[in-house]
């Protein structure tokens, strides 16, 4: 989820070449907590740090919301019924 947010921040996929200044920098080990325990994961970063993800947000340590997100879309779709839109909120 978050290298297809960091497609979108760049403007790019991973796999094709840009000219832009703005280019990915590797993975950042971060440790979280979830109701499945602790892991780690890691999250991308670009050369600028400009990138802010939305899923796992800078200095989130607890995702167990997220847990209960995807549980949720996947009991939405055993039901035969549209998968919510409910991982990434909205800004106006």
């Amino acid at each position: 989820m978050m290298e297809a947010e960091m497609d979108d921040h760049l403007g790019y996929e991973k796999s094709e070449r840009s000219d832009s200044d703005y280019c990915r920098n590797g993975y950042k080990e971060k440790t979280v907590n979830s109701s499945l325990g602790t892991m780690k994961i890691s999250v991308p970063q670009d050369r600028a740090f400009t990138f802010e993800p939305k899923v796992v947000k800078k200095r989130q340590k607890d995702i167990s919301e997220i847990d209960r997100k995807i549980i949720s879309i996947n009991v939405s779709r055993t039901r035969g019924e549209p998968a919510p839109a409910v991982l990434i909120p909205r800004t106006s």
